[in-house]
């Protein structure tokens, strides 16, 4: 098998989607099934699986070589404009298919499919831009509704990481249930429970105590509800604040201005820490030694802080909404997203809790299993006449 990828969506920061294709395709690239794989990231070509490999764990200091991105910073500031990103899009496609190959599967794990003649599965995440459009900027939306409906009638399948993402796009596309697979999104095996001596080097380097603190991780920006988060955080008694601080992990996306302003004044008053985007390095042991996690996001295709926190074994505080039921299932307690007080009645909860047995969860994929998963899909997709 010949595979083709998409790797636009890996540069760090890597945020929810970009983890679920690197994980997968750290995997695959061990898979002796595929011969070859190859891949693009705006004009730079990657042709081969040691260009591919190579460029994986050029991501894992987040330190990726610039030569990639031919357009560099002022690429991203012409994307805020609709009409010189379909153009930027245009020539792209023209550069992508003097590469492409027809007997190559074309495999694109993010969120803008390139046009290909031959076989292509997409992952479609979410239809946040159909459902919350207020939650994008105006010319991502109008992106997405250029690209995504085009890509799904061409694909051979589609994957989505839920089963409540699944009945979304068969309810907005009109399409057969049988051309949608659902693989829910690899966790890590680093995410587990540790040992307070095992966290102690991360959480002196954050000044936090172990069990001690509120965990959220989430990019900043209003889908993911922060701001309902700290007014909930807020009704809290002086003296929970002082003894549980709440700790915001994600780099910031779009913020608002209210948003902006109560993180400013909770910071300064020493309730509230914003430690950006953390690495993989780090990560689980703040998940293990947090009290409780909280994630009481608006809208998600799977929501895949809940299933980790879950594994680190950390009582999980999620909204009731949509696919976070199926990322959490019966580990987690459950909240309405718009209801500071059920928050911060879910959040008490869950710091009473926290000293509690094993948590039950879902089974929830590893990346080897959920590649295995994508590679049996392939395999079925290669078959097929076109």
């Amino acid at each position: 098998m010949k595979l083709m990828v998409n790797l636009n969506i890996l540069k760090p920061p890597l945020t929810g989607v970009g983890q679920y294709v690197y994980r997968i395709l750290k995997e695959l690239l061990k898979e002796q099934e595929i011969t070859e794989i190859c891949g693009f990231k705006g004009f730079h070509w990657f042709k081969d699986k040691e260009e591919v490999t190579q460029y994986l764990e050029g991501l894992k200091g987040c330190n990726l070589n610039v030569n990639y991105d031919k357009m560099g910073k002022y690429k991203r500031f012409l994307a805020h404009y609709a009409l010189v990103r379909l153009a930027y899009g245009f020539v792209r496609d023209i550069v992508f298919s003097y590469h492409a190959q027809k007997d190559f599967i074309y495999w694109d794990g993010g969120f803008t499919p390139i046009y290909f003649k031959g076989k292509m599965v997409i992952t479609v995440h979410d239809l946040s831009y159909i459902r919350y459009a207020e939650f994008h900027p105006k010319e991502r939306v109008l992106w997405m509704q250029h690209i995504l409906p085009n890509a799904i009638k061409r694909s051979c399948h589609i994957l989505t990481v839920s089963e409540f993402s699944k009945k979304e796009i068969i309810d907005i596309f009109k399409i057969d249930a049988c051309k949608i697979s659902v693989v829910h999104p690899p966790i890590s095996d680093s995410f587990k429970a540790y040992r307070q001596e095992e966290c102690q080097e991360v959480l002196q380097k954050y000044h936090l105590q172990w069990k001690s603190y509120i965990l959220s991780v989430a990019t900043l920006e209003p889908r993911k509800n922060l701001e309902r988060l700290l007014d909930a955080y807020m009704l809290f008694e002086k003296d929970i604040k002082k003894q549980y601080p709440l700790v915001l992990v994600g780099a910031i996306g779009w913020l608002d201005n209210e948003l902006h302003k109560k993180l400013e004044k909770l910071k300064y008053n020493g309730y509230v820490m914003l430690l950006g985007y953390v690495h993989d390095d780090i990560l689980p042991f703040l998940y293990a030694s947090a009290a409780c996690f909280a994630y009481v996001s608006l809208y998600e295709g799977y929501g895949m802080p809940i299933a980790e926190s879950l594994k680190s074994n950390t009582i999980c505080i999620a909204s009731c909404r949509g696919a976070m039921l199926e990322a959490g299932g019966e580990g987690a307690i459950y909240v309405d997203p718009m209801d500071i007080h059920d928050i911060a009645l879910g959040l008490k909860k869950g710091l009473q809790k926290n000293q509690e047995a094993i948590i039950k969860h879902n089974n929830i994929n590893n990346p080897a299993q959920a590649a295995q998963k994508l590679l049996e899909l392939l395999k079925k997709v290669e078959r097929l006449s076109l």
